[in-house]
């Protein structure tokens, strides 16, 4: 295994306001939750794609790259590195209901949690619902709409 990183990042003054009010909001809802992570994890397939020595990504169970955690709330970073026969490392973070993990497509994360550590957060916030929510089809297409109309210098209903 590569060495387990443990950094602090930073945000600006305005992101760490954004931050403690959501939390607080969080915590409004469930004050059990004590932390708040952001995971992002990386792996490939465990099949290759016929004559290639590239993983075609058919399925099958995750294999583990690395898995990133920064907790918003005190800027800590853990990261850990997975290599092919090398030990897994225990998870770096609490998965349990004093958690909230926030996650863009969190089913990455949860399945490569699974694979690694046999178990999941109990605690989810999917932010790929809200990227949806806020792009979905009928209000792009209004927006392209009365863009392509401003382009053409015509009203376009």
């Amino acid at each position: 295994m590569v060495p387990t990183a443990n950094q602090n990042a930073r945000l600006t003054s305005k992101q760490q306001e954004s931050v403690e009010r959501f939390f607080a909001r969080v915590q409004a809802i469930n004050p059990a939750i004590k932390h708040l992570w952001v995971a992002d994890s990386e792996f490939h397939s465990q099949f290759k794609s016929p004559d290639s020595d590239f993983m075609d990504g058919s399925g099958g169970r995750p294999v583990p790259l690395c898995f990133v955690f920064y907790n918003a709330i005190t800027g800590e970073t853990q990261e850990q590195f997975y290599r092919a026969g090398e030990k897994i490392p225990s998870c770096p973070i609490s998965l349990g209901p004093d958690t909230l993990l926030v996650a863009f497509k969190a089913t990455a994360e949860l399945t490569t949690m699974l694979a690694l550590w046999g178990r999941m957060s109990s605690r989810v916030l999917d932010l790929d619902i809200e990227w949806h929510h806020l792009n979905n089809e009928e209000y792009r297409w209004k927006a392209m709409k009365i863009e392509a109309g401003n382009a053409k210098g015509s009203d376009i209903d």
